[in-house]
């Protein structure tokens, strides 16, 4: 499904909640033109819809980004992405719902580990009808301080998916555990300021 507004779109909760009972197994992409446009419903929706989104300014010619847009969505890399974790230790793991990987996109899963180790984490998905696993041999440390922004990364991420719960109409225990996250993690959050 692709979507495509030029304007602001209001009642996000509604339109999100359709999206989540009606999604199924289809896929959503978010295409926004100008500088009006609700970037939090168009990144949820394709969050929701494990999809993609993609921005066009006024000033700009749309031709080649729409162009380059559908020919990413046209044909993903990896579809259907799970991971298994070999038996490490991996917990908490952001996005709880993969989205699929497309040509030039980046994607991002974050988790947490209660202990170091070695494992033969396999990442299977689906290329074209073809099912597929990739696997990675991976080294946990027991503890490592050289990249302190993961712990920023994962906490983002984490606070992301507990404020879609807040949409969803889930639990006011919520807000705390985003304040928790935001305060424990440093990074700022919808609740919480410098």
């Amino acid at each position: 499904v692709m979507f495509l507004t030029d304007g602001y779109i209001g009642n996000e909760d509604q339109i999100l909640a359709e999206i989540r009972q009606k999604i199924g197994d289809a896929r959503l992409f978010s295409f926004g033109v100008g500088s009006s446009v609700n970037r939090y419903l168009l990144e949820n929706m394709a969050a929701e819809g494990r999809g993609a989104v993609r921005y066009v300014r006024t000033d700009e010619d749309a031709t080649a980004p729409v162009r380059l847009f559908y020919d990413q969505v046209r044909n993903p890399l990896l579809t259907d992405i799970a991971i298994d974790w070999g038996g490490l230790a991996v917990t908490d793991v952001f996005p709880r719902r993969i989205p699929d990987l497309f040509a030039g996109q980046p994607l991002l899963v974050t988790g947490r580990y209660a202990r170091g180790g070695d494992g033969h984490v396999k990442v299977r998905g689906r290329i074209g009808s073809e099912d597929v696993v990739l696997p990675v041999d991976v080294s946990l440390p027991d503890h490592e301080t050289r990249n302190s922004v993961m712990r920023s990364l994962w906490a983002r991420q984490a606070i992301e998916e507990q404020m879609r719960g807040v949409n969803r109409g889930a639990d006011p225990a919520i807000k705390t555990r985003v304040i928790d996250l935001s305060v424990r993690h440093r990074v700022l959050s919808e609740y919480t300021a410098f």
